[in-house]
């Protein structure tokens, strides 16, 4: 056995020692790795900011040049790269070229925002080991390929009303990841919207505001991105407004009526709101001033009708039915004539007298 001491040399990386013995022809080589130290050892990204599609690999050069105190280029010193954000890497080297260069492909993840980077220069960890470098790129969105709804769909407003909730869409590229700034052109199919044309925020998301037309019933919302072939349609639902009219319709027209119905009307007593949509669910009780009525009280349908049966008084005249919505300062009248009935003329057949 032979034994030395060994003292690495000042710089970084691998090192040789070549054992010989007289008249051998091979030689034994022993590689031992030089670590760097922190206080001689200086790391610099090669490109300044890093930025690329999500799902993409960055386009910029991605690397570091590794020098010590003074300037000079360190070669053959090991790397390590580490995604810390998702993504994928692929060493182009292992270690620091003749320019003291290390580059790496890193395909970032598809999610949007922030990703790092993580650089141990030397195989660390050691007492005196370099501290990991982290360098950072910006994942920016692709095109928008799609627009989701997150909220405010399905909503009912009260006709002429602004939703309670504002309609909140997401624009988003082939990778699902949220795009900013990107346009939307709205089209309702009633109403009043705050913009036809909006743009998405830093997270990909627009409100819309959106008051309701005068007419009850289903309206639409569509929602269009340059680029997305698919139109977005919304629907939310206007329903009526407070009761605010009443009033009185005929259910039977008979043109040649039986003289036994002529005191007895068929009506529908309808209930709308301001714009004229009727109102269901509406409890409205009933009066005459002469006759009866059947029912006294009644709850409007889905058309807004109650319907009832007035049998009017005997006497002839003018006769009024009264309809009153509850809890509501609404009313409504109906007026009928009631004609007078002729007298009825009877025949008195007289005997002729005897003689004459």
């Amino acid at each position: 056995r032979a034994r030395a001491t060994w003292t690495l040399g000042s710089y970084p990386g691998r090192q040789t020692l070549l054992a010989s013995v007289e008249n051998v022809d091979s030689a034994l080589s022993i590689v031992a790795e030089a670590e760097p130290v922190a206080e001689n050892t200086r790391i610099s990204p090669i490109a300044g900011s890093l930025s690329g599609r999500a799902g993409e690999a960055v386009p910029e050069t991605v690397g570091i040049r590794v020098t010590d105190s003074a300037g000079r280029v360190l070669p053959d010193v090991p790397i390590r790269w580490t995604a810390l954000d998702g993504g994928s890497i692929e060493p182009l080297v292992p270690r620091t070229d003749s320019l003291g260069l290390a580059q790496v492909r890193w395909v970032l993840s598809k999610k949007t925002g922030a990703q790092r980077l993580r650089v141990q220069v030397g195989n660390g960890p050691a007492s005196r080991a370099l501290v990991p470098v982290t360098l950072t790129a910006k994942a920016l969105a692709g095109p928008p390929a799609g627009v989701l709804v997150e909220s405010g769909a399905d909503q009912r407003a009260t006709a002429g009303a602004e939703l309670a909730k504002p309609v909140v869409v997401r624009v988003v590229d082939a990778n699902g990841s949220s795009v900013a700034d990107a346009e939307l052109e709205l089209s309702a199919s009633a109403g009043i919207l705050s913009d036809t044309l909006i743009r998405t925020d830093s997270l990909g998301r627009a409100r819309i505001s959106w008051t309701m037309g005068r007419s009850a019933g289903p309206h639409t919302l569509g929602v269009h991105v340059e680029g997305v072939k698919k139109v977005v349609k919304i629907v939310v639902t206007a329903k009526a407004a407070a009761p605010a009219n009443l009033s009185f319709d005929d259910a039977i027209r008979q043109s040649k009526a039986p003289r036994s119905a002529a005191r007895t009307k068929r009506l529908f007593a309808v209930v709308t709101d301001l714009y004229g949509n009727p109102v269901p669910d509406a409890k409205v009780s009933f009066k005459a001033t002469s006759g009866t009525v059947n029912p006294r009280r009644a709850m409007s349908d889905a058309r807004g009708r109650a319907e009832l049966t007035w049998k009017m008084g005997a006497k002839p005249g003018e006769q009024v039915l009264s309809g009153t919505v509850a809890a509501t300062d609404v009313k409504g009248d109906y007026t009928a004539e009631v004609p007078s009935v002729p007298p009825v003329r009877k025949t008195v057949a007289l005997k002729p007298k005897t003689g004459s």
